[in-house]
């Protein structure tokens, strides 16, 4: 069987030359370019417009080279591109044509891709935002924390912070106190040490007083609660004269030494405080302690600690 022979034609609409077979000659065939169905006239026979070639048109590196001949001639038997079919074929519109390779292509040459960020801004993105959801809830906890010491200012809070020992001049009496604690001594004669903490805005103190020949008669007898009722009676009147309010008292313990409790309420302020006789030793004395703040808590550790950090040392 003869092999086929193909002779150079140019397309009649967009001007770009291509193979034809020889047989074919003078029949409609599709432009392999453009699609468009055009009369396979040779390249010296064809009657091309000038406006239909250009210079951007036709690819330098892949359109066949124009040939000038003067009438059919025998093309070499050598492989070709395929026969161009008579039968026009409809483009799918998805496919790309010959003249504009495909994004994905020219993707897939280039080598990169815009649709990720690279390795290194990514890791360094999520980085920054790590750093800044622990800037933010490090802000909030403080924010929150500066707002919970500014509410609890004054309010009976933070009392353990600020215990301060405390020892009378005389060296006998021993207790906690808050900050530095100043002196006062009332109309009944007794001898106190007032102290107030910075931050709870709690009071402290201690006082004391000898006992009188009676009064330690009345300390040593059965029904001592009752016959120094007056002695309580001057703490009671302290403690209404400082805060206001009211108060109740409860024995704590009968025998030597005798211990009273006061518990006190007022409008912005609850109290705890004992008075304790004691008639042994060569110098009898009653001793007066109590602490009061905002929101005092009675089986507080800050009243615990207080009451426990009371220590007297009889004169020998």
């Amino acid at each position: 069987m003869e092999a086929a022979r193909f002779v150079p034609v140019a397309c009649l609409v967009c001007g770009r030359p291509f193979q034809a077979q020889q047989d074919k000659l003078g029949q409609t065939v599709v432009c392999p370019w453009c699609q468009a169905t055009t009369p396979a006239l040779p390249i010296a026979a064809a009657n091309i417009p000038a406006s239909g070639i250009s210079s951007a048109s036709v690819p330098t590196s892949s359109a066949p080279s124009l040939l000038s001949i003067e009438g059919p001639a025998p093309a070499k038997e050598s492989p070709g591109p395929p026969a161009a079919s008579t039968t026009p074929r409809q483009e799918s519109p998805s496919s790309p044509s010959p003249s504009q390779p495909s994004k994905e292509a020219a993707a897939e040459r280039g080598g990169t891709s815009t649709s990720a960020p690279p390795p290194n801004v990514a890791a360094t993105s999520a980085t920054n935002s790590r750093w800044q959801v622990t800037a933010a809830l490090l802000a909030v906890f403080l924010i929150a924390s500066m707002t919970l010491i500014v509410l609890r200012f004054r309010q009976g809070y933070g009392i353990s912070a600020e215990w301060r020992p405390f020892i009378s001049p005389d060296g006998q009496v021993q207790i906690d106190l808050l900050s530095t604690p100043w002196e006062e001594t009332d109309s009944h004669g007794v001898r106190r040490y007032w102290s107030r903490g910075w931050y709870s805005g709690a009071y402290a103190w201690i006082g004391w007083q000898e006992l009188t020949e009676q009064q330690v008669e009345a300390a040593r007898s059965p029904d001592a609660r009752h016959k120094l009722d007056g002695l309580i009676q001057i703490e009671l009147e302290q403690w209404q004269r400082r805060f206001g309010g009211n108060g109740r008292t409860a024995t704590v313990q009968f025998t030597d030494p005798l211990i009273v409790e006061i518990k006190w309420e007022a409008d912005n302020v609850r109290g705890l405080g004992r008075v304790v006789v004691v008639s042994q030793g060569p110098a009898p004395r009653v001793y007066y302690l109590g602490i009061a703040a905002p929101h005092l808590v009675y089986d507080s550790t800050a009243v615990r600690h207080f009451l426990d950090s009371f220590r007297y040392t009889p004169e020998s």
